[in-house]
């Protein structure tokens, strides 16, 4: 293998050097934008890969009290195997006056293994606003993260409600202006 010795490159058009090479700490100067085609690497840990906004509809009359899906979800494709997802989640929720808690889970699988949970114990209603019946909250922000799946391969995460009576009129979710579920990629 050859070396190549020198302080500077310079492309053969160019005014300035492109290119500075510092012997007294082995660092390299880009004076200006650089571009990276392939994937960049070996820059340290967490700097943030990317960022991808969630997904999310309004619902209405979820009554059961099993884990039902709630139109709300993130999909990302990693770009690096080795990295960590980092998700916030908050909910927009009208409820039935009779309702008394909830929890939330987070699926990748279509709801056959849940990866996170929002506590061991189901969340109180807190926040309210309105009356009666017509009871308003905002639940969260919820913070977690995930280890990313395989790089280059779109995964979809997914929220899910179970309630604690579930009843006639259950709960309503305003999630388009009240909710969110965003994500972002952090390099290990």
């Amino acid at each position: 293998m050859s070396t190549l010795k020198t302080g500077a490159l310079r492309g053969t058009s160019g005014t300035a050097d492109s290119i500075q090479l510092h012997a007294s700490n082995q660092s390299v100067t880009f004076p200006g934008d650089v571009t990276c085609s392939g994937t960049a690497t070996g820059f340290g840990g967490g700097k943030i890969l990317q960022y991808s906004e969630g997904t999310v509809t309004s619902i209405s009359g979820i009554t059961s009290t099993a884990k039902t899906y709630i139109n709300m979800y993130n999909t990302i494709t990693p770009v690096a195997s080795d990295s960590k997802l980092l998700f916030i989640l908050a909910v927009g929720i009208n409820r039935e006056n009779t309702e008394k808690s909830f929890s939330l889970s987070v699926s990748k699988d279509d709801g056959s293994n849940y990866y996170w949970h929002s506590g061991g114990t189901n969340i109180s209603w807190h926040n309210q606003s309105g009356t009666g019946d017509d009871l308003y909250w905002q639940e969260g922000p919820f913070m977690w993260t995930e280890d990313a799946g395989t790089a280059g391969t779109a995964e979809t995460h997914k929220v899910y409600i179970d309630l604690d009576l579930g009843g006639s009129a259950g709960i309503n979710f305003n999630l388009y202006t009240k909710g969110l579920i965003n994500c972002w990629e952090v390099a290990a």
